[in-house]
């Protein structure tokens, strides 16, 4: 992150990066370049919605729903945050919950 990069190039970036680095089976590098992200732009729907999905493919339901409700709360309606909350609550009630969601 270089720090004239504004929160739309940021979110690219970022988006570009997710699916090379998790097919790698790199979330926690992930994770720590999405915190650092969030540091900047703490108020971003769409760093907020990446970071769920991140955890989501780690299993971390717990942190997931974390940063679903900070989505929603930025905003109720953003379609990615709620496509992911279907499949947040679908692992959370199963009892083995080993399927991957499909970034």
């Amino acid at each position: 992150m270089t720090p004239y990069e504004d929160e739309a190039t940021l979110k690219e970036r970022c988006a570009r990066t997710i699916r090379k680095r998790l097919s790698q089976n790199n979330c926690n590098i992930t994770i720590k370049e999405l915190r650092q992200a969030l540091k900047r732009f703490p108020n971003s729907v769409g760093l907020h919605s990446m970071l769920e999905q991140v955890y989501l493919v780690k299993r971390s339901y717990a942190m997931a729903r974390v940063h679903f409700k900070r989505a929603l709360e930025l905003n109720p309606t953003h379609r990615t945050t709620l496509k992911y909350n279907q499949y947040l609550a679908q692992r959370t009630a199963a009892k083995n919950p080993t399927e991957r969601p499909p970034i």
